[in-house]
């Protein structure tokens, strides 16, 4: 019986080469259509061997950490080796309040300012406009909103916006020791405020008293 093409691909590639070998040149003469099998067998096993050789080389010992940025429609992906730290910053999106991400951390600094991009402040001063926003926020006022089409919160300190970023959201809800909640003012149906849950403002108020006169 001569089995079908397929049968014989899928039983003869698991095959050693060497034996696969050594089972050609036997039947040489004998069933061509086995021999065709033999033959893509051992085509298969000698590109397996190739490609197998050529990712342990690739994985091998390195002395540079590997980035790969890959751009898709736009945006932006990349993989990296375990241990180094990466950030996509997008010019454009950064230019759209809409769309607005925030800076990259302080320890990008050295990188990210000679390069134009814009770097978290991480000062004393920025600690202290968390605090006076948790303050505002404490007494139920409406101040960190967003129009309903746009993206990010924003706070306004001297006539300018300042993106409350997901890093200072998350300063201001450890300064409160309550989450954050959105919300939809009735005075503004086309705003989205960020506030926190009205029946918590009471303790919250104690609370940053007490952490005053720490």
């Amino acid at each position: 019986m001569t089995p079908s093409e397929d049968a014989d691909g899928d039983a003869l590639v698991t095959m050693p080469a060497a034996l696969v070998r050594q089972v050609r040149n036997a039947l040489i003469g004998l069933d061509a259509h086995l021999i065709d099998a033999l033959d893509k067998a051992l085509q298969l096993d000698s590109a397996g061997d190739a490609t197998k050789n050529r990712v342990q080389k690739a994985g091998g010992p390195r002395t540079r950490p590997r980035v790969l940025v890959t751009v898709n429609g736009g945006v932006a992906a990349y993989v990296c080796d375990e241990g180094v730290e990466v950030i996509v910053f997008d010019h454009d999106d950064y230019m759209e309040n809409a769309l607005r991400p925030g800076p990259v951390p302080g320890h990008f600094a050295d990188l990210a300012v000679p390069i134009g991009v814009p770097v978290a402040d991480e000062t004393s001063d920025s600690f202290n406009l968390e605090a006076e926003i948790v303050g505002r926020l404490a007494r139920g006022e409406h101040v960190v909103k967003r129009i309903v089409t746009m993206r990010w919160f924003t706070y306004e300190i001297d006539g300018e916006d300042v993106v409350v970023t997901d890093q200072k959201r998350a300063v201001i809800e450890q300064m409160a020791g309550a989450p954050l909640i959105e919300y939809t003012p009735a005075q503004y149906p086309l705003e989205r405020g960020l506030g926190f849950d009205g029946r918590l403002l009471p303790e919250i108020q104690q609370r940053l008293k007490v952490a005053s006169r720490a």
